[in-house]
């Protein structure tokens, strides 16, 4: 029986925040009040065949959520958000349970806690973003507001920008004298950006400064100007991801602020590959001339492998595990499952501990193309797990299971852990 793809997440709230409202300025009281309360997910799996379908999914399962203010998500600037992140982070998008944490990853933003310790960051909020590569741009214009609605910033005025035209909405990006291209280069959301700074028309002497939207203003400014005198600087500052506008400038003399961004900064993938070549295993399971581990059908046969986890490693997190399959069978359902619970062995401690994946099993659904390669992830619940543990584990094909509806063999192609 062909089965689509089930969703995995039932989200009341929307990625695209109205303007100026942002996630980390409401508490959870004023949340509940307009029914902003992230439900948990029903712990079923996606699958997807590639990044076209699984973009598909995700704008399927956000498009159409009514925002917090009332209003519905534009579904045109959820598909340029979507389509801006590399896949390895929409896939650890995708299997997040919560809206929170499914902007957090989005925007790949590291995991955190709030200083109360309940929930999850949502911004950086100027604290420093590790792990993180530089990206280049060509020079664009992100506001100028001698072109902007509100015009001139007048003495010790803080008004925020946005960095990027995704986030910002095409209204906001014009009303701050965005470049009319909406500057392509810049994806959604990036935790820091290199900008050159440049005031004009000053009527006094006095000081510019920027920092994270949220974020706490710094006592250093950016660059200093005096009457008649315009000049510009080059300078790094983090943003505010998923917080709805991104950086804040303050001036403490009437002049006119533009910038250009110049690079932005990313953060990378973490992805840990693991062996499926020479993986112990049990039953019948064998290697299959494909490249891969062969599953057949009508018995259960398992294969199971143990991992350190490194030492980059943001503990209080969850890992998602990736599968790349083939099958000899066409438009009939798989079942792909986990011996539960998984281990965890700390070292020097000599204790183990419980990892449990959400779903245990489910009838994966095989596409109707022959020769077809697909994919599906599941979420290892890891709220005590730390850099340095010891990973055991175990999947099987319950291939004897009334719903296991292919014949032929599945190969399991590759399996990947991505983490934070």
């Amino acid at each position: 029986m062909m089965k689509r793809a089930r969703k995995l997440l039932w989200l009341v709230p929307v990625l695209l925040l109205a303007p100026g409202l942002a996630v980390a300025q409401e508490d959870a009281a004023s949340r509940a009040a307009q029914g902003y309360l992230p439900q948990a997910s029903r712990g079923e799996a996606f699958v997807w065949t590639d990044r076209s379908d699984l973009e598909a999914q995700v704008l399927a399962r956000w498009a159409n959520i009514p925002t917090r203010t009332g209003h519905a998500s534009d579904p045109d600037d959820l598909a340029k958000a979507v389509r801006s992140v590399p896949e390895a982070r929409l896939i650890r998008a995708a299997a997040a349970r919560d809206v929170d944490t499914f902007i957090r990853r989005l925007a790949g933003v590291p995991s955190g806690r709030l200083a109360n310790g309940e929930g999850f960051v949502t911004n950086s909020g100027g604290t420093p973003i590790a792990d993180t590569t530089f990206v280049a741009t060509t020079p664009c214009r992100i506001f100028d507001t001698r072109l902007a609605t509100a015009g001139k910033m007048i003495a010790n005025e803080t008004r925020s920008f946005y960095t990027n035209e995704v986030s910002a909405g095409a209204t906001n990006w014009a009303n701050q004298g965005g470049d009319a291209s909406n500057c392509p280069e810049v994806p959604f959301d990036p935790p820091a950006v290199l900008i050159t700074l440049t005031v004009t028309d000053p009527e006094g002497i006095g000081n510019a400064r920027l920092w994270a939207f949220l974020g706490a203003e710094p006592l250093a400014s950016n660059i200093n100007f005096r009457t008649g005198v315009n000049i510009a600087n080059t300078t790094s500052t983090p943003t505010c991801p998923g917080c709805g506008a991104d950086i804040n400038v303050k001036v403490t003399q009437r002049v006119h602020v533009l910038a250009d961004i110049v690079g932005y900064f990313r953060v990378k993938d973490k992805t840990l590959d693991l062996q499926v070549m020479n993986t112990p295993n049990t039953g019948t399971v064998g290697i299959g001339t494909s490249m891969g581990l062969l599953f057949p059908d009508g018995v259960n046969t398992v294969f199971r492998t143990t991992m350190f986890l490194p030492e980059d490693f943001s503990s209080q997190t969850d890992l998602t595990a990736r599968f790349l399959f083939s099958t000899a069978s066409t438009g009939c359902a798989v079942t792909w499952a986990t011996n539960s619970p998984l281990r965890v062995l700390r070292p020097g401690l000599g204790t183990a501990t419980d990892l449990t994946v959400t779903p245990l099993n489910e009838d994966l659904a095989v596409p109707a193309t022959a020769g077809n390669i697909f994919q599906t992830a599941r979420v290892l619940s890891a709220t005590n797990i730390v850099a340095g543990d010891l990973l055991t584990l175990s999947w099987f094909r319950s291939g004897g299971s009334a719903g296991d509806t292919c014949a032929g063999d599945l190969i399991v192609r590759g399996v990947q852990l991505l983490y934070e």
